[in-house]
Protein backbone atom coordinates (compact mmCIF):
# COMPACT_ATOMS: atom_id res chain seq x y z
CA UNK A 1 0.00 0.00 0.00
CA UNK A 2 2.88 2.33 0.77
CA UNK A 3 4.22 2.05 -2.79
CA UNK A 4 0.80 2.95 -4.17
CA UNK A 5 0.84 6.44 -2.64
CA UNK A 6 3.26 8.12 -5.03
CA UNK A 7 3.02 11.42 -6.86
CA UNK A 8 2.52 9.68 -10.17
CA UNK A 9 -0.19 7.26 -8.99
CA UNK A 10 -2.17 9.86 -7.06
CA UNK A 11 -2.01 12.32 -9.95
CA UNK A 12 -3.07 9.78 -12.59
CA UNK A 13 -5.91 8.30 -10.54
CA UNK A 14 -7.25 11.66 -9.36
CA UNK A 15 -7.15 13.19 -12.85
CA UNK A 16 -8.92 10.15 -14.33
CA UNK A 17 -11.48 10.33 -11.50
CA UNK A 18 -12.01 14.05 -12.07
CA UNK A 19 -12.54 13.52 -15.81
CA UNK A 20 -15.03 10.72 -15.13
CA UNK A 21 -16.86 12.90 -12.60
CA UNK A 22 -17.03 15.85 -15.01
CA UNK A 23 -18.26 13.64 -17.88
CA UNK A 24 -20.77 12.03 -15.52
CA UNK A 25 -22.01 15.48 -14.48
CA UNK A 26 -22.23 16.59 -18.13
CA UNK A 27 -24.25 13.52 -19.17
CA UNK A 28 -26.41 13.79 -16.07
CA UNK A 29 -27.93 11.27 -13.70
CA UNK A 30 -31.29 11.40 -15.50
CA UNK A 31 -29.69 9.85 -18.58
CA UNK A 32 -28.26 6.97 -16.55
CA UNK A 33 -31.54 6.29 -14.70
CA UNK A 34 -33.96 6.26 -17.62
CA UNK A 35 -34.76 2.83 -19.01
CA UNK A 36 -37.79 0.65 -19.61
CA UNK A 37 -40.82 2.47 -18.22
CA UNK A 38 -39.05 5.77 -17.62
CA UNK A 39 -37.12 7.48 -14.86
CA UNK A 40 -36.26 5.38 -11.82
CA UNK A 41 -36.10 7.60 -8.74
CA UNK A 42 -34.12 5.15 -6.58
CA UNK A 43 -31.38 5.09 -9.20
CA UNK A 44 -31.43 8.88 -9.47
CA UNK A 45 -31.20 9.28 -5.68
CA UNK A 46 -28.36 6.75 -5.41
CA UNK A 47 -26.31 8.32 -8.21
CA UNK A 48 -26.81 11.85 -6.88
CA UNK A 49 -25.57 10.77 -3.43
CA UNK A 50 -22.65 8.85 -4.94
CA UNK A 51 -21.69 11.90 -6.98
CA UNK A 52 -21.64 14.04 -3.83
CA UNK A 53 -19.36 11.53 -2.14
CA UNK A 54 -16.94 11.66 -5.11
CA UNK A 55 -16.88 15.47 -5.23
CA UNK A 56 -13.59 15.73 -3.25
CA UNK A 57 -11.76 14.13 -6.19
CA UNK A 58 -11.76 17.51 -7.98
CA UNK A 59 -9.56 19.36 -5.46
CA UNK A 60 -7.39 16.25 -5.07
CA UNK A 61 -6.72 16.29 -8.82
CA UNK A 62 -6.01 20.02 -8.77
CA UNK A 63 -3.57 19.88 -5.86
CA UNK A 64 -1.86 16.69 -7.01
CA UNK A 65 -1.16 18.45 -10.33
CA UNK A 66 0.02 21.52 -8.42
CA UNK A 67 2.41 19.53 -6.21
CA UNK A 68 3.65 17.19 -8.94
CA UNK A 69 6.71 19.30 -9.84
CA UNK A 70 7.41 20.34 -6.25
CA UNK A 71 9.73 18.60 -3.83
CA UNK A 72 8.76 15.21 -2.43
CA UNK A 73 8.49 16.56 1.14
CA UNK A 74 5.77 19.01 0.13
CA UNK A 75 3.78 16.28 -1.61
CA UNK A 76 4.15 13.89 1.34
CA UNK A 77 2.97 16.55 3.80
CA UNK A 78 -0.03 17.38 1.63
CA UNK A 79 -0.97 13.73 0.95
CA UNK A 80 -0.79 12.94 4.69
CA UNK A 81 -3.30 15.75 5.27
CA UNK A 82 -5.50 14.46 2.42
CA UNK A 83 -5.41 10.88 3.80
CA UNK A 84 -7.43 11.86 6.85
CA UNK A 85 -9.45 14.76 5.40
CA UNK A 86 -11.03 12.87 2.47
CA UNK A 87 -12.45 9.98 4.57
CA UNK A 88 -13.76 12.58 7.02
CA UNK A 89 -15.49 14.40 4.15
CA UNK A 90 -17.01 11.15 2.88
CA UNK A 91 -18.31 10.24 6.36
CA UNK A 92 -19.81 13.69 6.94
CA UNK A 93 -21.46 13.55 3.51
CA UNK A 94 -22.86 10.06 4.12
CA UNK A 95 -24.37 11.02 7.48
CA UNK A 96 -25.78 14.37 6.33
CA UNK A 97 -29.54 14.41 5.74
CA UNK A 98 -30.78 14.17 2.16
CA UNK A 99 -32.96 17.25 2.48
CA UNK A 100 -33.77 19.77 5.17
CA UNK A 101 -36.52 22.35 5.34
CA UNK A 102 -35.00 24.52 8.05
CA UNK A 103 -33.69 28.07 7.72
CA UNK A 104 -30.09 26.91 7.25
CA UNK A 105 -30.32 23.68 5.26
CA UNK A 106 -27.68 21.07 5.93
CA UNK A 107 -27.81 18.61 3.05
CA UNK A 108 -25.39 16.16 1.46
CA UNK A 109 -24.59 18.67 -1.26
CA UNK A 110 -23.87 21.54 1.10
CA UNK A 111 -21.75 19.37 3.41
CA UNK A 112 -19.75 18.01 0.49
CA UNK A 113 -19.27 21.49 -0.96
CA UNK A 114 -18.17 23.04 2.35
CA UNK A 115 -15.78 20.19 3.15
CA UNK A 116 -14.30 20.29 -0.37
CA UNK A 117 -13.88 24.07 -0.17
CA UNK A 118 -12.19 23.78 3.23
CA UNK A 119 -9.97 21.03 1.85
CA UNK A 120 -8.93 23.25 -1.05
CA UNK A 121 -8.21 26.24 1.20
CA UNK A 122 -6.28 24.21 3.78
CA UNK A 123 -4.36 22.36 1.06
CA UNK A 124 -3.34 25.63 -0.50
CA UNK A 125 -2.16 26.95 2.89
CA UNK A 126 -0.21 23.75 3.63
CA UNK A 127 1.49 23.75 0.22
CA UNK A 128 2.42 27.44 0.43
CA UNK A 129 3.69 27.09 4.02
CA UNK A 130 5.80 24.02 3.18
CA UNK A 131 7.13 25.64 0.01
CA UNK A 132 8.09 28.82 1.89
CA UNK A 133 9.72 26.77 4.64
CA UNK A 134 11.79 24.78 2.12
CA UNK A 135 12.83 27.95 0.28
CA UNK A 136 14.22 29.45 3.51
CA UNK A 137 16.57 26.49 4.00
Amino acid sequence: MKHFVTKKNITIISVIGAVILLVWDYIGNVHWCTWGEGLHRECLHFLANFEMILLPILPIALFSLLTYKMREEIFITWINFAKWWIPLTILFTLFAPGSDGSFLPVTKGSVSFVMSTLFAALSFCIIIAMWAQKEKK
